[in-house]
């Protein structure tokens, strides 16, 4: 800057600038006009917040869909998470990182009438729907699978649900 400019000039040139955009919370929807605090009748649970946030836009109201930020659960660090002496079942635990994520998700969960478990379809996306099940103590919540983020292919897999195939 140049030194005839003045303390007043220098600070309002610091102010003139656009401010940093700020992060949305783990708790936004996606839409400003439909906060978390209207009713809705469906909870979609995705891995993304992005995802979230894209498919909220397609849903609208009635929906609320919530990221679980990936796995929930896991076996334990520090001894085996597998007991052999009941048939090598495992011990999953829940990760003390996805702790308030869960929190939320269950309070969210008691509101909707369906529960929506939106994971990636792999393996590993239905093992995490499966292990939200486990952690919500939800009884029949659903399971909908979509290869692509676009309205029709979310809008498709409304159509189609199904159950969490962990046998």
């Amino acid at each position: 800057m140049p030194r005839s400019q003045t303390k007043k000039a220098k600070s309002r040139s610091r102010t003139s600038q656009p401010l940093p955009r700020q992060r949305r919370s783990a708790t936004a929807t996606g839409d400003p006009k439909h906060p978390r605090t209207e009713t809705f009748q469906h909870l979609v649970v995705v891995e993304s917040p992005a995802k979230a946030r894209t498919i909220q836009r397609y849903l609208g109201v009635g929906y609320a869909v919530q990221a679980s930020l990936g796995h929930v659960k896991d076996l334990p660090e520090h001894e085996l998470g597998v007991d052999i002496q009941n048939g090598f079942q495992p011990h999953y635990r829940v990760l003390p990182a996805r702790q308030q994520v869960l929190q939320q998700l269950k309070s969210l969960a008691q509101q909707a009438h369906n529960v929506l478990l939106a994971t990636d379809p792999d393996r590993e996306g239905e093992a995490i729907a499966w292990h939200i099940q486990q952690a919500l103590h939800l009884t029949n919540p659903l399971r909908i699978e979509f290869n692509e983020i676009t309205e029709s292919a979310v809008k498709r897999a409304l159509q189609h649900p199904r159950t969490i195939e962990m046998t």
